[in-house]
């Protein structure tokens, strides 16, 4: 793992879901298929929140209490609004504050915009994308408006987003 994956895992919470092995992390079928790079992190630290919970990855395995991977990658849940404007290649592991998502694909991570159903390239690996995270959280996160937000209301909750409404 790269010092930048480091350094973020070091500065984010602890661990949504503890490992079953710490070889490996409890898999399924439907996430069988994890990148080496995100399977490295999640048996690191297997889901977190950083940045006051603006950055929100999400764990491997099967919780009734926690989004996990299998989850929120199930072709039947949100996935299902977007139909083929997903690329099937995508496994979502992360969203910012506003329910964008990062999804690793066969070329990089990406970062879709939920409001827009747009991917763009952000990083060729894993360890670049958290560089690029630890560079420019505040944009990167929405770190800003969900502090401002979470002393104004209270923490987010997990399965919880910022999203523009009008009144």
């Amino acid at each position: 793992m790269n010092a930048a994956l480091d350094k973020l895992l070091s500065i984010s919470s602890d661990a949504l879901l503890p490992n079953q092995h710490q070889a490996q992390p409890p898999f399924d079928r439907q996430t069988d298929a994890i990148p080496a790079a995100l399977r490295e992190v999640l048996q690191t630290k297997n889901g977190f929140f950083a940045f006051e919970s603006a950055l929100h990855v999400f764990p491997a395995g099967i919780s009734a209490d926690h989004l996990t991977l299998s989850y929120w990658n199930d072709p039947d849940s949100w996935k299902s609004e977007y139909g083929a404007l997903i690329s099937a290649d995508a496994l979502f592991f992360a969203q910012d504050a506003y329910g964008n998502q990062f999804a690793v694909r066969e070329d990089g991570v990406y970062l879709f915009y939920s409001e827009f159903a747009e991917f763009e390239l952000v990083a060729k690996s894993l360890g670049e994308w958290a560089e690029k995270i630890l560079d420019d959280w505040r944009g990167y996160t929405g770190y800003d408006l969900a502090h401002e937000w979470q002393i104004a209301n209270r923490p987010l909750r997990e399965g919880e987003r910022l999203i523009p409404k009008v009144p």
